[in-house]
């Protein structure tokens, strides 16, 4: 296997799946869960979380300190959603990690990394595969890198606010700060 280096941001998603091939499932007693929501395989719950009616959890997946997971969220392979986080309703999140104090509406976030205390307005959406297929590129500073990977959504910083209806295309990289207006398609970093 390949050795795991920092170099990137995204290289955080591979320590993350390093991490969560040891994840067992744990679920805090002080965690409320609806009836009706699916905890499938190692998910971990922390104290305080909240998981809404219609959630589906496929493991691994590790949910923080007082997350809100909304109605009807889907979270699966490799979710990492980190203390007092939200993920609104209708949410569908794959290998993501969504950090601290985060919070989401509805869409589709695949293969991302969002940063601390961002706002995601409802209909987020992250491509994370190239209609040709190929190998995702990225650009950082100014130098087009190889990822390495088909699939890589967005890397999102720090304190960005996404406004509704916003999309952005494979590899994409928001600066921290970061205020994207409504109905925005994000073509390049």
């Amino acid at each position: 296997e390949d050795a795991i280096s920092l170099k990137y941001p995204w290289d955080l998603l591979k320590l993350k799946d390093f991490i969560f091939k040891n994840i067992k499932r744990k679920i805090s007693p002080k965690a409320q869960i609806a009836k009706s929501a699916e905890i499938i395989g190692e998910v971990v719950l922390e104290d305080g979380v909240k998981i809404m009616e219609g959630v589906r959890l496929k493991g691994p997946c590790f949910v923080g300190r007082n997350v809100i997971i909304g109605n009807n969220a889907l979270l699966r392979n490799n979710v990492d959603v980190e203390e007092g986080s939200v993920v609104g309703g209708y949410m569908e999140m794959k290998n993501t990690i969504l950090m601290k104090n985060s919070t989401t509406h509805s869409g589709f976030i695949g293969d991302s990394v969002i940063g601390k205390n961002c706002k995601i307005a409802a209909q987020f959406c992250t491509g994370n595969l190239r209609l040709d297929r190929a190998l995702i590129k990225s650009v950082v500073g100014d130098n087009e890198v190889e990822t390495g990977l088909k699939y890589l959504g967005a890397i999102v910083g720090t304190n960005s606010n996404i406004g509704i209806k916003v999309s952005t295309m494979p590899g994409v990289i928001i600066g921290r700060n970061s205020t994207i207006g409504p109905s925005t398609v994000v073509m390049n970093n």
